[in-house]
């Protein structure tokens, strides 16, 4: 896609989880098995927000996915090319 938008936005499904509930996705996802563990963090962030308004307006693009099958998608993305990398070195 070509556009002379150059601008940082977050896009995303604005769907709200936690670290540990997206860590509990990803591990499903890959088929692992992980023991996670609760490490303090700061109390004042609730999460990001995306800016799906900004990025609609400027490019005519919206998510369409719901998280978990655009989690999957990436992940057997990046799968993918690790394999493409480990055949080259």
């Amino acid at each position: 896609m070509s556009s002379e938008f150059f601008d940082s936005v977050n896009i995303g499904s604005c769907e709200l989880i936690s670290q540990e509930n997206f860590v509990t996705l990803v591990a499903r996802i890959a088929d692992k098995q992980l023991e996670t563990i609760g490490v303090p963090g700061p109390k004042w962030i609730r999460g990001r927000n995306c800016h799906n308004r900004l990025i609609e307006q400027q490019l005519g693009w919206r998510p369409s996915a719901p998280l978990p099958s655009g989690v999957k998608k990436i992940y057997l993305w990046l799968v993918q090319q690790i394999a493409v990398d480990q055949e080259f070195e």
